[in-house]
């Protein structure tokens, strides 16, 4: 692990930090390490996933992502909103689009009054290919 200016680097990877979020939400140290751990696990389950080719483990690892992106949440001290989890798109593998659920991200910005309290529900604010081998059928 490499320490950087603003943040550090976790197998070839930059885990950065917004500073502003930092102060704004008084995020302790304790908080700050957690959240750095956090980035970690995300890591290590995208390079479990590059390296695996079992289906079920695929998409078990890929449910994985979005309970780290609710941790991440959480520990910065927002509300958990299921339809903001961003990580999943990012995925290696994936094959959903980021353009597409972007917009739909953003659509959700217009209309907040629904609320997700599950990540099944989620499901239909992603536009996921049927193919895709981590969220697909």
């Amino acid at each position: 692990m490499k320490k950087l200016k603003n943040g550090l680097t976790y197998k070839n990877e930059k885990i950065y930090l917004n500073k502003y979020l930092l102060k704004k939400m008084n995020i302790s140290k304790d908080k700050m390490r957690k959240l750095l751990i956090l980035h970690k696990k995300r890591i290590d389950i995208f390079e479990e996933i590059r390296f695996t080719k079992d289906k079920e483990k695929l998409k078990r690892l890929g449910k994985y992502v979005d309970l780290v992106d609710i941790k991440l949440q959480k520990t910065w001290g927002f509300k958990i909103d299921f339809r903001l989890l961003s990580w999943w798109v990012r995925t290696p593998k994936c094959t959903c689009s980021i353009k597409k659920n972007s917009k739909l991200q953003n659509l959700y910005f217009l209309d907040k009054e629904e609320e997700i309290t599950s990540l099944k529900e989620v499901k239909n604010f992603r536009d996921i290919k049927i193919n895709c081998p981590i969220h697909g059928m």
